[in-house]
Parts: structure tokens; sequence; C-alpha cells
């Protein structure tokens, strides 16, 4: 048997959506957080809402030890009327929390979806119509917004797909910087799909952790490919480029976006295969040490927990994954369907497939 490590692969898993979390009615979230660990996830970072109202009964859950996963929870504002905006006034800021539950970054969503199509472009999907997709926020809504939460100690976070949405980010980004300066910062972009090398560079110079998902291509490659054209789809999601350049790039599911299970996005990080069986740029596929390495250190390294989690080192919780094959001789495309032992949790089985 191979041994590999996965305690940090970053997900919006619907199990932490509100709706699921109540004291009463806790059946879904248990069971959902057990296929997880089946899949060898021990550790997830929640972007799609747990903090607010679901966030006290994940409290109670985690100290009954109902819920096993580990869980880094951001704070999602989606409006200026948004009741979230409050925590930027209570003196709380990502870190409070423990290993289990730990409150993460601020994310704010800036634009539409790769999928959509909705990203916010800087030049129209197709050479026959002028969409370039959608921005929510004048740039100085979100220079104010994320301004504050960078002030308060928060880490940011940005949903961003289109390189106009992430040229936006970075400059409200930079500019927070220069107004209130501060150390190790690691502020994120959730996706970073159209990077072209200009925004590389400045992702690389700001110190951004993008969170790509490998998975995307699989699911919706073929459609990248119809509406921004085949120069744009190759060049998607360029984790390869992005690591290049020193950038820790993190791999993440987007779970239910695509599958939560980590070893499908590790597979897909090296075919970056369509389902219809094209390949969507083979210039940005890495290779599976590279993969891997994205869907456990660099992930513990957006949520500051490199120290902590990602490899297997005296020290760090024993979290992790035994499977039942060596993956470094599984034919790439076949990664998918390996096997997943056992999964271990702070030293603890939580998954046995006997």
């Amino acid at each position: 048997m191979a041994k590999l490590l996965v305690v940090a692969a970053i997900a919006w898993p619907a199990f932490l959506a509100g709706g699921f979390w109540s004291r009463a009615h806790d059946g879904p979230a248990s069971l959902t957080a057990a296929a997880y660990l089946a899949a060898g996830c021990t550790s997830v970072h929640d972007a799609g809402g747990l903090v607010g109202p679901a966030f006290a009964p994940c409290q109670d859950l985690v100290a009954a030890g109902r819920l096993r996963l580990r869980i880094y929870a951001f704070a999602t504002v989606n409006s200026l009327e948004h009741p979230l905006l409050g925590l930027l006034a209570s003196g709380l800021h990502s870190g409070l929390g423990d290993e289990r539950l730990r409150l993460g970054a601020f994310k704010v969503m800036t634009d539409g979806s790769s999928s959509g199509p909705t990203a916010a472009t800087r030049a129209p999907y197709a050479s026959d119509c002028k969409d370039c997709g959608i921005l929510y926020w004048r740039q100085e809504e979100l220079d104010d917004l994320l301004g504050r939460a960078h002030r308060v100690g928060f880490q940011c976070t940005v949903h961003a797909v289109g390189d106009r949405a992430i040229e936006q980010t970075l400059d409200a980004m930079a500019r927070a910087q220069r107004e209130a300066p501060r150390t190790g910062l690691r502020h994120r972009i959730e996706h970073c799909g159209i990077c072209p090398p200009d925004l590389q560079a400045r992702v690389h110079a700001q110190g951004i952790v993008p969170a790509m998902q490998p998975a995307f291509f699989w699911e919706f490659g073929d459609g990248y490919v119809r509406n921004y054209g085949r120069e744009r789809a190759d060049t998607m999601f360029p984790a390869r480029s992005l690591l290049a350049r020193g950038v820790p790039v993190a791999g993440s599911s987007d779970a239910p976006v695509t599958h939560y299970a980590p070893l499908f996005g590790i597979e897909q990080a090296l075919t970056r295969r369509t389902s219809d069986g094209d390949v969507c740029g083979p210039a940005e596929r890495v290779d599976l040490h590279t993969a891997i390495r994205m869907h456990t250190l660099n992930g513990a390294h957006a949520a500051f927990e490199e120290t902590r989690k990602g490899s297997v080192e005296v020290g760090k919780l024993a979290d992790l994954v035994v499977l039942a094959e060596d993956v470094s001789r599984v034919p790439a495309e076949r990664l998918r369907h390996v096997g997943v032992a056992l999964t271990v949790l702070g030293g603890e089985v939580v998954y046995s497939a006997r």
C-alpha cells in the first residue's frame, strides 16, 4: 500500500450549507462528513456560508465529537447590507478557534462563474458577441470592503474567475496593503481562472495564494473551448505557470460544483481532460508530486496551517490516508478510482474500507 497525505483539500462542501445545520437534525452533516473521510479528505475550507447562524450548531457538533472533519470556515459577504459585515466591527478576525474549527477568510464574490459563462473578462467571450460577463462591485466598493476586512486582521479572499475580476481584486488588495501595511497576509483568490502572464506576475508580487479547481476541466472544459475560445481555454487555471513563478497554488474541489474527492482533483491536475476527451492546455498539466502537494501542503499553507498539517513530519497532526494502490504506478486517468483503505485523523482511524 502507498501512503498519501490528504489533509488540506479545499472544498465548498454541501453539508456545510446553513440549511443542513440544526441541533435536532444533524444527520446529513454527519453522513456527508463520513463521505469526505471515506474519500481521504480530513480538512475542508468552507467558502459557502458556515459562518453565521450555522456556526453555533457546528461548534456543538464538533464539541460532541459528531463532526470529525477539520474546518476552516469563511465569512462570506455578498452585499453591502449583509449581516456578517458586523464582524468587521466586532474585533474578531481570521485565526479564532482551534484545530477542529477555525474562523478563516473574509470572502467576497466579485464576478460570475467560468461555466455560466458569466466570468468578467477583459475581451468578449466570442468574436461575434460583446459579452464580457458580470462584475458585482464597482472598484471603490470592493476597495472599501476588502480594505475594512484587511485593517481589522482578516485574511481576505475573493471569488474572481475572469481576468477583469482578477485585476479588480488585485487592485483592491494592493490598495488595502498600501493604506494599512501588514506582514504575512496570504490573501487569496478563489478560482483565479483566466490569469494571463501580466496578472500572474502581480499574483506573485503581491503574495496572493490562488485556490484553483483542476476538476473543472472534466465538468466544464468543453464549454470553456466553446465559450472562451481555444487560446483562453488552454491557459485557464494556469497552475503550472504560477507554480513556476513560486506561487503556492492550492488544489480545490469547489464541491458540490465538482466532486469532493481529492484524488479526482489530483487526477485532473495531471490530465486537464474534458468529459468529451479533449485536453485544455497540456502545457499547464503538472506532475503527480506537484498535484499531491497542491492538495496537501499548499492547501494547508492557504490556511496558515502548514506547520501543523500537510506533510508527514514529527510534531504535525497525524492526519493521513492509506491508499489501496501505489499512485506512482497508476495511470493518471485512473487516479480517481484508487480506493481509500484507511483515513487517520489525529492518529485515530476514522475510516476503514474493511
